[in-house]
């Protein structure tokens, strides 16, 4: 009784660890800003492509408690956006707390069959969306932020997660 006990308590305060880490660990994407040369120069950053003067790289971020991957755009040393992937093993709930939290209540809200779309546009320059699906019970899909300047209709340079919808589509066709 008492190892299950010890179990249980030790579960718990993973789950609240966790909850409270898993946006404390991004806190060195700020679109808009130069980027963290450290995080650049990890051993684990990938370099995905160079177009010009925009750089796409891939970042794993991992703890104790669980893995993240991160994708992210720059020109130059300012980050343009960023695409963060959540493993299905967190709690829709503990993220989206986190950035009601953080940025207050959504602007904009969708749902589509069992997957919810969240939308913020807390800054003149800053769009969020956070993506949510459920099925026995719901998880965190992906998390992205980008200049809305930056990435406008005119514009040839598209965010991350506007190119993975597109190569999705191309792939189904």
């Amino acid at each position: 009784m008492r190892f299950i006990l010890t179990v249980l308590v030790y579960s718990l305060l993973n789950v609240v660890f966790c909850k409270a880490q898993t946006l404390d660990s991004l806190q060195d994407f700020t679109i808009g800003n130069a980027f963290n040369n450290e995080l650049k120069e990890k051993s684990e950053v990938l370099l995905f492509d160079k177009k010009s003067n925009i750089t796409l790289y891939f970042l794993p971020i991992r703890t104790k408690s669980f893995h993240l991957n991160v994708t992210y755009q720059l020109q130059g040393d300012i980050l343009l956006d960023f695409f963060v992937s959540f493993p299905s093993y967190l709690l829709h709930d503990e993220v989206f707390t986190s950035l009601w939290g953080r940025y207050g209540k959504q602007d904009e809200y969708l749902l589509n069959d069992a997957t919810a779309v969240y939308r913020w546009h807390k800054k003149a320059n800053e769009n969020m969306v956070y993506v949510a699906s459920c099925s026995i019970t719901c998880f965190p899909v992906y998390w992205t932020v980008f200049d809305s300047n930056r990435f406008d209709a005119k514009s040839k340079e598209k965010p991350i997660f506007q190119q993975l919808l597109e190569e999705e589509q191309s792939l189904l066709k």
